[in-house]
């Protein structure tokens, strides 16, 4: 057998059979290893030109996709994804090895591109997937609240005198680009901003709203409807708890003393 064939069988052979083989083929086996790992040290070709992951930005969508392009460009996404099991360190050292250094990259590449009250949320010794799922949980709910924000920032933007109309104009379509580049924007979200805008007369039901729209999700999705019905709640609640007017508590006397009986000897009522 030709030593090429030998050293390719012995990189193919089932890792776990390691600790059951011959001493010879164990020992080649891991001379196989330090000669073709498995898995290789990567080495970082580029530097990630995209903005940091804020929370106070809503930037998550754009952050992640110009990420997730830097980590395939480099060799490291299926270390997020969790699609590159870490090797054995008893039958494949060097791989092990260059695993744990190229997922400590993929951490650091991470976190050196997050703002510093996301970093302080991750753990390198929880490895780059945790972190990535981390920062994913805590940004993928803000969508919606944070387009109805800026989308009702836009709407109250208006050209004032004394300051350049396109500067007012550009601060407009960055408020609205951002907005749509944050997720889907649908007819009934822009219900859901134009109603939310309405009720500036009303900050405590305009704060509940918010509440409820920030814990959307796509498999319990808070809608114009759900708002309808809520002032609908808050105006019935609202009829029923209303003080009776002078008017009102005039008529209801009347009412009541029409009802008490007269004595037909004195005149007089209640006997």
């Amino acid at each position: 057998m030709r030593p090429t064939v030998f050293v390719y069988l012995l990189i193919m052979a089932p890792k776990d059979s390691v600790a059951t083989t011959s001493p010879s083929l164990k020992e080649a086996l891991l001379k196989a290893d330090s000669l073709h790992p498995s898995i290789s040290l990567t080495h970082p070709n580029n530097v990630f030109a995209g903005e940091k992951l804020d929370k106070l930005k809503s930037n998550y969508k754009k952050w992640n996709k110009d990420m997730t392009h830097y980590l395939t460009i480099n060799g490291l996404l299926s270390y997020v994804l969790g699609e590159k099991s870490k090797p054995s360190p008893n039958s494949e050292p060097c791989a092990h090895e260059n695993w744990i250094e190229n997922d400590r990259f993929t951490y650091t590449a991470i976190t050196m591109n997050v703002s510093d009250d996301n970093e302080v949320e991750l753990d390198m010794a929880k490895g780059a997937k945790v972190a990535w799922d981390v920062l994913r949980e805590r940004h993928q709910n803000e969508g919606p609240i944070q387009q109805v924000d800026l989308l009702r920032t836009a709407l109250n933007i208006k050209c004032k005198k004394g300051t350049p109309l396109p500067q007012t104009c550009r601060e407009i379509c960055d408020a609205v680009d951002q907005a749509f580049t944050m997720g889907t924007f649908t007819a009934d979200l822009f219900r859901c901003i134009v109603i939310i805008n309405s009720l500036e007369d009303f900050p405590h039901i305009c704060s509940s709203i918010l509440r409820d729209l920030c814990a959307s999700t796509k498999e319990k999705e808070y809608t114009s409807k759900d708002i309808r019905h809520y002032l609908e709640s808050k105006e019935t609640l609202h009829a029923a708890t209303k003080p009776l007017s002078t008017s009102d508590i005039t008529l209801t006397a009347r009412t009541k003393s029409s009802n008490i009986p007269t004595c037909s000897n004195c005149k007089r009522q209640g006997h």
